[in-house]
């Protein structure tokens, strides 16, 4: 969390970048939540809550009306009270609630496939020509991508690109779940 506040120190802090009254939409990378056997923040397989949690948090101090964290991931929901800091202190849940009570509920936490209000179709560069992503990112007025930078099964290596295909609605459960 530390060295992530200090990231955005050198770019001005999240005030550089967010304007007060805006809404803002972090999708972290959290795919393999309540998917996998094994702790994918333990394994380096998503992102650090820590991280999540920092971000959220400059961007409130910087005057955000909303902060949104939002995760399509690969199965359709799952409880944020069983997503651990990587110190294994605490979970998203409870540090969201933590901001709750120093930015009251200006920060809420969402399982994109279930609970996005609407899907927008948005153009696409791709073959698809368009596809829909969740309300509550195409409609904010910012949107961070926290990624993580690893080796992908399908695209040898992941990043911010592939981390917003978290954002659509065609990402859900996996039939293959029990290889993992």
């Amino acid at each position: 969390a530390t060295m992530a506040r200090q990231a955005l120190g050198l770019f001005g802090g999240a005030g550089a970048f967010i304007q007060a009254g805006e809404s803002v939409f972090i999708k972290p990378n959290l795919g393999a939540v309540g998917m996998v056997k094994y702790n994918p923040i333990a394994k380096g397989d998503s992102v650090k809550p820590e991280i999540v949690v920092a971000v959220a948090e400059e961007c409130l101090k910087a005057g955000a009306a909303t902060v949104t964290i939002g995760e399509a991931g690969q199965v359709n929901s799952w409880d944020w009270a069983t997503v651990p800091t990587l110190d294994g202190t605490t979970t998203v849940a409870d540090e969201v609630e933590r901001l709750r009570g120093a930015y009251g509920d200006r920060i809420t936490l969402a399982c994109l496939s279930v609970e996005s209000p609407e899907w927008d179709r948005v153009p696409s560069a791709t073959v698809l020509g368009e596809v829909e992503v969740s309300s509550l990112a195409a409609r904010a007025d910012k949107v961070i991508s926290l990624a993580v930078a690893k080796t992908h099964r399908w695209t040898m290596m992941t990043g911010s690109m592939k981390n917003l295909f978290g954002l659509t609605s065609d990402v859900k459960g996996s039939d293959a779940v029990d290889q993992f």
